[in-house]
């Protein structure tokens, strides 16, 4: 199975109530009981100052009129990757869509336009920032 958590570095955490939990088990039902723990990748918080940040949030608010709000990402996606491995604050937006990753994975054509003006723009935006910071 799968645990997801979205607090970084909580992977020790975690681990100890996994183990709380199954050592619980093992003792009610008299059986040994072993595991692979693996870690696909750790939660991560974006800086809400960084520059890629801030040049999203513009260009998102001048494509729909708002900024978009925090919150938690409850999956791991290549951004995961990028900001815990890297250091590379990385934003996961896409178009509003239905089925995805199946068969029947479809968006509105006019979602596609949207993000991708969201992301040109945060790219104008943060590499003009570069240039001119």
């Amino acid at each position: 199975g799968t645990r997801r958590w979205i607090t970084p570095g909580a992977v020790d955490a975690v681990r100890a109530q996994l183990d709380a939990l199954l050592a619980d088990v093992a003792a009610a039902t008299n059986t040994n009981i072993e595991i692979e723990f693996t870690v696909q990748g750790d939660a991560y918080k974006l800086d809400q100052n960084d520059p890629f940040v801030h040049a999203f949030q513009h260009a998102h608010a001048g494509v729909t009129g708002a900024r978009l709000p925090f919150g938690p990402k409850p999956f791991i996606d290549d951004g995961t990757a990028y900001a815990t491995g890297a250091g590379i604050p990385a934003i996961s937006h896409g178009p509003a869509a239905t089925g995805a990753h199946t068969l029947h994975e479809a968006a509105p054509i006019a979602e596609l336009v949207r993000v991708a003006q969201v992301y040109a723009l945060t790219a104008i935006g943060y590499c003009g920032e570069l240039v001119a910071g």
